[in-house]
């Protein structure tokens, strides 16, 4: 199971992505850590879970998502 999590880790590593906690991404975003629990559970947004309570965002997948939404 440990080797399956760093296989994952690794590979995150491996795709030259800057991989940012929750909270940084929360501190990125300027949003509270209660509305960035929210929004890692929705779908299509590009959370990495690395082991059980171990998520990622990769930087280029998050600014790609957000350029792919539209404003309302």
């Amino acid at each position: 199971m440990i080797l399956q999590e760093l296989k994952k880790l690794r590979e995150a590593l491996e795709t030259n992505n800057q991989l940012m906690t929750l909270e940084e991404t929360a501190q990125y975003l300027g949003i509270s850590m209660n509305v960035m629990y929210a929004l890692k559970d929705r779908p299509g947004f590009p959370v990495k879970q690395l082991a059980p309570r171990v998520y990622r965002v990769p930087k280029k997948a998050l600014l790609e998502w957000l350029n792919s939404k539209e404003v309302v």
